[in-house]
């Protein structure tokens, strides 16, 4: 009995670890975005910005790092773009703090719907 006791334990703790590793960027998902106010929020460049002719996402101002890197690796590393101002509303648009939630208020009449 000692000894599948013993067996038990690092399985447990194994298990533990692969579970956490699963859920870690499912709870960084929501938290990214939750915020109290508007002033919580920032909007950020998403793969190519909007001086690259790209889009705006938004993002809550304390996790910024980890912003950078799902966008890396969502993106890669190595990113060709233009060096064009774009005129998608995202990148005139507000950031605002909506049902604990950081999100993109467009702007009326600002910007379209492609880059």
């Amino acid at each position: 009995m000692l000894n599948l006791k013993l067996y038990l334990i690092p399985l447990f703790l194994l298990m533990a670890i692969l579970l956490g590793m699963y859920l870690y960027p499912v709870y960084m998902e929501s938290v990214i975005y939750s915020c109290e106010e508007d002033s919580d929020c920032k909007a950020v460049g998403w793969c190519c910005g909007c001086t690259s002719y790209g889009i705006n996402k938004v993002v809550n101002k304390d996790y910024l790092d980890y912003f950078e890197v799902k966008r890396t690796n969502e993106c890669g590393e190595k990113l060709y773009c233009l060096a064009a101002m774009s005129n998608h509303w995202t990148c005139f648009a507000e950031t605002k703090c909506i049902d604990n939630r950081c999100v993109l208020e467009r702007v009326e009449g600002k910007g379209g719907d492609k880059p």
